[in-house]
């Protein structure tokens, strides 16, 4: 399976990257049905058969443990998704237009990196309320990860949908309640790994530059787990938590432009030769 997306041309950079990210959701339900199977919990042939089809649900045995929210909250949800999607793509269109040559490299990436944020979170509420809205159970994607106020704080909000998987199947049989911060940069390693795969995948190189961003955010969210500002000092750790992002998003970028050349000069030198 891991070897599929190789069957599709190279030149098909998009359509190997959904072939690979199509093997590793498979895989993960795979190995979340195995974790869920030595603690009992084991589906009949019809609710697999669903669960596989529910791509973005990865952990069988949690099933049912947040609620749902009403048809008319779903309807709100796929309507705000689709605003946010086309906003965004605008967005996209109009920093196209700018001629960058004049402007420092990391304005364009800070830009370019918030919108297409802005487009992926509104694909994740797209899915979720389609998926809700067909009589599937799902937790919601987001929790307002623009609300951060730390790294931590930021991965407990952002993608809870591969989130709940990594911790249940990963961060617990790690013994990550007693040693938090060896089960916190396993994850992100493996994390990385994963990353590091997709993009391995789709243009065919892989220079280490996810495995390097997840295990930077690794190490910032072991730093911060136990640390919840309050009041005013909210103010100053999330604008640095932002930037933070910003800055160390420049790394997980750069494989995305590999593959869709977003930046409209290249990269810069010192990242264009790893």
């Amino acid at each position: 399976m891991a070897l599929l997306p190789l069957l599709v041309p190279p030149d098909l950079k998009l359509a190997r990257f959904v072939v690979a990210l199509f093997v590793l959701l498979m895989t993960f339900k795979m190995w979340d049905l195995h974790v869920g199977a030595t603690k009992g919990s084991r589906p009949n042939f019809p609710e697999f058969l669903g669960f596989l089809a529910n791509l973005f649900f990865l952990v069988w045995r949690k099933r049912g443990i947040e609620p749902q929210p009403t048809m008319p909250k779903n309807l709100l949800d796929l309507v705000r998704g689709i605003f946010t999607s086309v906003a965004a793509a605008g967005a996209l269109y109009l920093l196209g237009e700018i001629d960058w040559s004049a402007y420092p490299f990391l304005l364009e990436h800070a830009l370019i990196a918030v919108t297409l944020f802005a487009f992926g979170a509104a694909q994740f509420t797209i899915f979720v309320a389609l998926v809700r809205l067909l009589g599937g159970y799902i937790v919601d994607a987001n929790d307002m990860p623009i609300a951060a106020r730390t790294p931590a704080d930021f991965w407990r909000r952002y993608n809870r949908l591969v989130g709940q998987f990594l911790y249940e199947d990963f961060f617990k049989p790690m013994q990550g309640r007693r040693h938090p911060v060896r089960a916190t940069l396993g994850v992100f390693a493996i994390s990385g790994l994963i990353h590091e795969y997709l993009f391995w995948m789709a243009v065919s190189r892989s220079a280490g530059l996810q495995l390097l961003f997840f295990m930077l955010q690794g190490c910032a969210v072991a730093l911060t787990l136990r640390i919840k500002p309050l009041g005013w000092q909210a103010i100053p750790w999330g604008l640095g938590t932002f930037t933070f992002s910003i800055l160390t998003s420049v790394f997980f970028f750069a494989s995305v432009h590999h593959a869709l050349s977003i930046y409209q000069n290249g990269l810069p030198g010192w990242l264009s030769a790893w």
